[in-house]
């Protein structure tokens, strides 16, 4: 009993270390819009094709796959563009490449 119970744990760490090192990657290898105010945040890591992730803070919500869709339509540097707009005209705040 005592295996299988250490088989299962192994499995659920090594699961875990493939889930967290994809998102590690994502975030170091991608570009990165960080937008703040006061009250919320919004960091949207994205290639030169494509949104790859997002993180918010605060009360601000981000449908990615309709917002990736709206990235193939217009390009990802003139989203980048109409997010920066829209979240200093929306929150007051400013965004960053980085």
């Amino acid at each position: 009993m005592s295996k299988i119970i250490t088989i299962i744990l192994a499995v659920i760490t090594i699961l875990f270390l493939i889930i967290d090192g994809y998102f590690v990657y994502t975030y170091l290898s991608s570009k990165k819009l960080v937008c703040e105010s006061d009250t919320v945040g919004l960091t949207i890591m994205y290639n030169d094709k494509e949104l790859t992730n997002y993180i918010t803070r605060g009360n601000i919500g981000f449908d990615f796959k309709s917002q990736n869709s709206y990235v193939e339509k217009i390009g990802i540097e003139e989203y980048i563009k109409s997010i920066d707009s829209w979240f200093h005209e929306t929150t007051g705040g400013e965004c960053k490449k980085k």
